[in-house]
C-alpha cells in the first residue's frame, strides 16, 4: 500500500450523500476485523466486506477526516475528525515529522496509485 503501518491518512471527503450502504454500518457494528471476517464467512455481504477492509485499514493506520459524516459513523469506522485542512497538515507534521514523504490522491478511490522510487 501507499501508507506504511502506523502512517497517517488525512481524508477530505464531504460525503454529502452519507455513509452509503447500510450493510457497511452493520459490518462496522460487529466490531474487530476478526469478528467481521467470521461474520462474512457465515453470510457474505458486499457492504460487510467493505466494513472489513475499512476496519483493517483503520487498525493499521491513523485516519482522520474533514467530512460531513456524523460522529457516530466516524467512531464506528475508527476515524477521527479534523476541523479543517490546516489541522490536518499540522497532524501530518506532528505525526510524521518534517522529512515525511507525503502523497496526495486527488481522485481518491477512483484511481489506482503507485509509488515511483526516486520521486518525492
Amino acid at each position: 500500500g501507499i501508507a506504511r503501518d502506523g502512517g497517517l491518512v488525512v481524508l477530505l471527503a464531504a460525503c454529502g450523500e452519507g455513509h452509503g450502504n447500510d450493510e457497511l454500518l452493520a459490518g462496522l457494528r460487529i466490531g474487530e476485523p476478526e469478528s467481521i471476517d467470521l461474520a462474512l464467512r457465515a453470510d457474505f455481504r458486499v457492504g460487510v466486506h467493505t466494513a472489513l477492509a475499512l476496519a483493517e485499514k483503520t487498525r493499521r493506520l491513523r485516519v482522520v477526516a474533514l467530512t460531513g459524516l456524523g460522529d457516530d459513523v466516524l467512531k464506528l469506522a475508527g476515524i477521527g475528525r479534523i476541523s479543517g485542512l490546516d489541522e490536518g497538515l499540522e497532524l501530518v507534521r506532528e505525526h510524521c515529522g518534517d522529512s515525511a514523504r507525503v502523497g496526495v490522491a486527488p481522485l481518491g478511490a477512483s484511481c489506482s496509485y503507485a509509488v515511483e522510487e526516486g520521486h518525492s
